[in-house]
């Protein structure tokens, strides 16, 4: 494979790997959800990711984005440490889903 050739954001062959853009931006973005009736009590309201989390988000967004946010690289599972648990995120509509509960933000 020459991967000179390969262009960023194409289609990956049946069976093949998927090429990403690497993102080169530098902005750093801050990622937050909305909680709403949280079984340990918390407060309805908005919160923010936890550091290692968003860092590793906004790194997806940026292949994403930098993909020309080509569909098929729009869902990107994610595991967050500081919960345990694991997160489908999709980029396309904005929404995280928790892959234990099956919970939509």
């Amino acid at each position: 494979l020459d991967w000179h050739k390969a262009t960023p954001g194409s289609a990956p062959k049946k069976g093949k790997y998927e090429y990403l853009q690497t993102s080169t931006r530098g902005e750093k973005g801050y990622w937050w959800y909305y909680l709403t009736s949280d079984p340990m009590g918390k407060p309805d309201g908005w919160y923010a990711y936890d550091e290692e989390n968003s860092v590793e988000v906004e790194i997806v967004h940026g292949e994403f984005t930098d993909s020309s946010n080509a569909d098929r690289l729009s869902s990107r599972f994610l595991h967050s440490e500081s919960s345990g648990w694991t997160y489908e995120v999709n980029l396309k509509n904005m929404t995280q889903k928790n892959t234990g509960t099956g919970k939509v933000r």
